[in-house]
């Protein structure tokens, strides 16, 4: 819940202005808060204000399911790739950006579908967020092209400043990279509809389709070659192929009702131009499908295999513009560059490109070019990288033109240097601007220059600082990249991915607090975990305490969860931890207690003294924690109860034993704690409680006695330090012994009618009782008494009642009972032992053994009757 505050807001949190009453019915009032430069001083309304203005701080600007999943997505990633102090961490980068991918897809579809039922407001917001979200996702992408390092592994001999330097090494993914983030999709067109363009794919003869879209008087095809040429800039040449096709020249040679003659050679003319084009080497591909660099981690990608085992031109392989990557194979467990060739790459490229220059010269594409002049304008111009009549439509568009027919063989030093040229040309100067912000112009040129700091202040500002949810995260964890890698200096009075993690982690609470509190808190525990060792940042680990403490779990299967991320810091020896564990324990219990359930409030408090024994031996934490004092007071207040209950013979008495009951059984039952548990005096003293009630609705005084001498007679404790104490408080003794006292007396009423002398208690139980009685007359239980017959203090005033007589006299004559009871038990055994040996065959000694056996009998009976 987000609390409500006066003052001023912390960073991150959204200001709602609101305004709430100063008082409720009873005048109490319902809004107040600390002054935080005074923590002694309290904040309350003005008298005779109605209303006054407030807001709540740190509700975050919330989190729909898209970015719960991705954010669900990215900590399980974490999770799964960092097992160890050094993995692959553009392997892990490219599950984060998987992720963010997938959530800005799924988010974009789903405004599509709500943008004419929502709010326009509402709709405008979100595409704010969903924009800031595509910025963040872009310079991540950025950050692993240009500054995290290429793990060569153990398979691959180059090391990884080797690879850096090799030419071509950046130029697939930043061609990738500059289509994916800075331009248009492939089959689009600056200032024209998609309608326009699907109706000109569409037309009989699309290049001379007249687009709406055009003005001019003679812009009859001008859109059909305006994309061809858009498509061969970007280097989609098997999409620029698929265009080219539906041309009514292209189309006239596949067509069986034409003149095979006729078209011959314009049949080998189109068949030079499509191997070209389907053949080309070119860094990043011939399409834009693997763009996003995540075909090694997304499961659903069906790489595209189309003609890549024919081969159309001599020399040059369909699927030889894979030796410009550098990507991680779907069968390494590690970063090192599975396909990278430099030199073969230059190789095949040179070839493909001596290729186009022959055939443009060359006569089988002469009347083709002679019939369609903007073919080559359009088309081999560009692929030969001749682009002094090319109008490019923004700086991203000539760079990939540029890298793909120009430079292909750039060192990743030099980018930086061809973008900050190239962006000039189009207005956008590599400076800060006048307000000292970073344009994002800016901001790529220094992640192209290896500039870690700036990737983690771009991604800051766009959405990482303000408060949600997933930018935060994707912050942080981009830090733990860059720290990991080394490339963050580190900073003793300022730890920034301390900073960003924390920050982080609060974004997150305080986003999903209105909504599903349960997950943020089980993602900023997820979050922080890593980072929460012992002999880590104190500060992470506090953060990750306190949010635990402070919240409250709806669920056992929620406080389960989060007790199981943090066990391994408790073993670990993390106290702070093992308080916030404990206190989700006791949330729970709480609940269960709450709602009458004393199995659940056991369960959950035996879940606590569990944690509590994980703790190591030598980190100095008492083996007493707040569970394992509260069990001991539930189950002694269980007794207490139960116990007082039989006395007075109240209706409770059956709900009591229920509850104690329970209780006993769910400690019994438990297979982690009920060896360790079980021998607690309390929880002893609250088993034999219940066996007395139990013995006792059965009429099985034997049993009852026996227990109720377990609970009041003496042993040592060897857990307390060999103390000799009872299992029952002097507080339970009176109660006690007045359940014993009905147990004899009605013994001694049965015998007296009987002639029978039967006792539930043995010798040592009487003698058990008189010591207890002796001590409640010592230490002043029933008061002071006289020796000339003044009136006695009754124990009980309820159905149950005794004095200190009738229980002094009930246990002398149960004494009585009990000596006749055991001689006539033990005679019984001696004869049935004396019958034994008499029926055994004689020997040496005839009859020495029984004299004996006579004589030992009679010593007992005489000793036994004195």
């Amino acid at each position: 819940m987000a609390p409500s505050f006066l003052g001023t807001g912390t960073s991150g949190s959204s200001q709602k202005g609101t305004t709430m009453s100063m008082g409720n019915r009873s005048g109490e009032f319902l809004a107040v808060a600390w002054d935080p430069s005074s923590p002694s001083t309290l904040f309350l309304p003005p008298k005779g204000a109605s209303t006054f203005p407030t807001f709540l701080a740190d509700d975050g600007v919330g989190c729909n399911a898209e970015e719960t999943t991705a954010l669900l997505r990215l900590l399980d990633a974490r999770q799964e790739i960092v097992r160890e102090s050094t993995y692959p961490i553009r392997k892990l980068s490219k599950r984060y950006r998987l992720a963010l991918r997938d959530c800005l897809s799924e988010w974009e579809d789903r405004l599509q579908q709500q943008e004419t039922n929502a709010k326009k407001s509402s709709c405008e917001q979100e595409e704010t967020s969903l924009e800031q979200l595509k910025l963040t996702y872009a310079v991540t992408q950025l950050v692993e092209v240009y500054v995290l390092p290429v793990s060569t592994g153990s398979l691959y001999t180059m090391r990884e400043e080797d690879v850096r330097q090799q030419p071509g090494a950046a130029t697939a993914d930043t061609v990738r990279y500059l289509r994916l983030h800075h331009m248009t999709g492939p089959y689009a067109v600056d200032g024209v509809p998609e309608d326009e363009i699907t109706a000109m794919l569409n037309a009989p003869q699309p290049e001379y389709f007249r687009a709406p879209s055009y003005s001019d008087d003679d812009a009859d095809g001008f859109l059909f070659w305006d994309l061809v040429k858009r498509l061969v800039l970007r280097g989609c040449l098997e999409e620029a192929w698929a265009v080219l096709g539906r041309h009514s020249a292209v189309r006239n040679c596949t067509d069986p009702s034409s003149s095979e003659d006729d078209f011959l050679d314009d049949s080998a003319a189109f068949g030079m131009l499509r191997a070209l084009l389907l053949s080309a080497p070119l860094p990043g591909g011939r399409n834009d499908n693997e763009d996003s660099c995540l075909a090694s981690e997304d499961e659903d990608f069906e790489k595209d295999e189309h003609d890549l085992d024919e081969v159309l031109l001599e020399g040059v392989a369909p699927s030889t513009y894979q030796l410009w990557d550098i990507a991680t194979s779907h069968d390494s467990k590690d970063d090192y560059p599975a396909v990278f060739q430099p030199s073969a790459a230059s190789a095949v490229y040179k070839t493909w490109q001596r290729a186009v220059s022959e055939a443009v010269r060359g006569p089988m594409l002469a009347g083709v070019l002679r019939r369609i002049p903007l073919l080559k304008s359009c088309v081999f111009t560009i692929l030969l990288g001749q682009f002094q009549d090319v109008v490019f439509d923004s700086w991203p568009e000539a760079l990939c033109a540029e890298l793909l027919y120009v430079r292909p063989l750039i060192r990743m030093g030099d980018v930086s240097v061809r973008a900050a040229r190239t962006m000039s040309d189009f207005g956008h100067p590599p400076q800060p601007s006048s307000e000292g912000d970073s344009t994002f112009e800016e901001i790529v040129l220094n992640v192209m220059r290896g500039n870690a700091g700036s990737a983690v202040m771009a991604l800051h500002k766009f959405g990482g600082g303000s408060g949600a949810a997933l930018p935060a995260a994707m912050v942080a964890l981009l830090c733990n990249l860059l720290n990991d890698a080394d490339l963050i200096p580190s900073d003793k009075k300022l730890d920034i991915q301390v900073e960003l993690l924390i920050f982080a982690s609060q974004s997150i609470l305080s986003s999903l607090s209105s909504t599903h509190a349960d997950v943020g808190v089980q993602l900023a525990t997820q979050l922080l975990i890593p980072h929460a060792t012992p002999r880590g940042n104190a500060r992470i680990t506090a953060t990750l305490a306190e949010h635990l403490e402070h919240h409250y779990p709806c669920s056992d299967v929620e406080a389960t969860a989060l007790l199981q991320l943090c066990e391994d810091l408790v073993r670990k020896g993390s106290r702070v931890v093992l308080d916030a564990c404990l206190s989700l324990c006791m949330a729970r219990h709480e609940h269960y207690a709450s709602d009458d359930t004393p199995g659940g409030a056991i369960f959950w408090l035996l879940r606590g003294i569990e944690c509590q024994s994980k703790m190591p031996v030598n980190t100095g934490v008492g083996t007493t924690s707040s569970c394992d004092r509260k069990l001991h007071i539930m189950c002694a207040s269980a007794a207490q109860r139960l116990l007082r209950s039989m006395v007075e013979q109240s209706s409770k008495v059956t709900q009591h034993v229920e509850v104690a009951h329970e209780i006993v059984k769910s400690i019994k039952e438990d297979e982690t704690m009920a060896g360790k548990c079980g021998n607690i005096t309390e929880v002893r003293l609250l088993n034999h409680v219940v066996n007395i009630a139990m013995s006792l609705a059965g009429e099985n005084a034997i049993e009852a006695s026996r227990n109720i001498v377990c609970c009041l007679e003496d042993f040592m404790d060897e857990e307390d330090n060999g103390v000799v104490k009872t299992l029952a408080s002097r507080g339970l003794y009176k109660d006690l012994m007045i359940l014993a006292y009905s147990i004899l007396d009605s013994e001694q009423v049965d015998s007296e009618q009987d002639d029978d002398y039967k006792c539930a208690f043995s010798v040592f139980g009487i003698h058990t009782l008189m010591a207890r009685l002796s001590e409640m007359e010592l230490d002043g239980t029933f008061g002071a008494g006289t020796s000339n017959g003044s009136e006695e203090h009754t124990m009980n005033t309820a159905e149950l009642t005794c004095t200190e007589s009738m229980l002094r006299l009930a246990l002398c004559k149960g004494l009585m009972r009990a000596f006749v009871c055991e001689n006539e038990s033990k005679t019984n055994a001696l004869l049935e032992q004396k019958k034994a040996l008499h029926h055994r065959p004689q020997s040496m000694g005839i009859g020495g053994g029984s004299g004996k056996i006579e004589q030992e009998t009679m010593e007992l009976m005489l000793g036994l009757s004195m």
